[in-house]
């Protein structure tokens, strides 16, 4: 499930939930964990950025997109 951190504005994919509090990853590999009642979950929108940054990390580590 992807949802939003509202006290970081950070958008990433629900890994584990540990009791009251989730555990959230971003593609590049960032992992944070906060209480379930900071997030909400992700618009579409969100989700679709998240999927977009997702693939542009795999196709940069293939060395189809060199970094800027």
């Amino acid at each position: 499930m992807v949802v939003v951190d509202r006290d970081d504005d950070m958008v990433g994919r629900v890994r584990a939930v540990h009791g009251k509090y989730v555990e959230i990853e971003r593609p590049a590999g960032l992992r944070w964990t906060t209480n379930y009642t900071r997030l909400r979950r992700a618009t579409e929108y969100e989700a679709r950025q998240l999927r977009a940054l997702a693939k542009l990390l795999r196709d940069q580590r293939r060395g189809r997109h060199p970094l800027p």
